[in-house]
């Protein structure tokens, strides 16, 4: 059913393993796998890797999360079929058909670590 949502694993690029809530029908056409069990949700300084499709006039696209830490871009379905009944806005037959147009892999945000110069009690000279 367009719209409804479920949780899937995520294994990040070290391995860890934790849950996202996306789109059921997305999932399920890149095969991310059910939860095994119970796992944090992904820290929000992780962009997770995309696979983005583009239909063939270039007036929609979708970027559709993968869930696996080793899959090769080779293996990601080359093209999907969206169509009404799946979440396809327009219904246009001519454009149910996405090519996989690029693939961009996890990205983490590492905080600054400075010293602030307030007394937190450690030694440093800052305080």
């Amino acid at each position: 059913m367009p719209g409804s949502r479920r949780n899937f694993d995520y294994t990040a690029d070290d391995g860890s393993v934790y849950l996202i809530n996306m789109d059921e029908d997305n999932g399920e056409l890149m095969s991310n796998p059910n939860p095994t069990g119970a796992h944090d949700f992904l820290p929000r300084n992780i962009k997770p890797r995309v696979a983005n499709y583009t239909n063939k006039s270039g007036t929609s696209s979708r970027q559709i999360i993968v869930s696996s830490n080793s899959v090769a871009v080779s293996a990601l379905p080359q093209s999907i079929t969206i169509t009404a009944a799946n979440g396809e806005p327009q219904g246009d037959a001519a454009d149910d058909t996405f090519l996989l147009s690029f693939f961009r892999g996890q990205t983490t945000r590492i905080p600054k670590t400075e010293d602030t110069g307030m007394d937190d009690g450690d030694a440093d000279a800052g305080g």
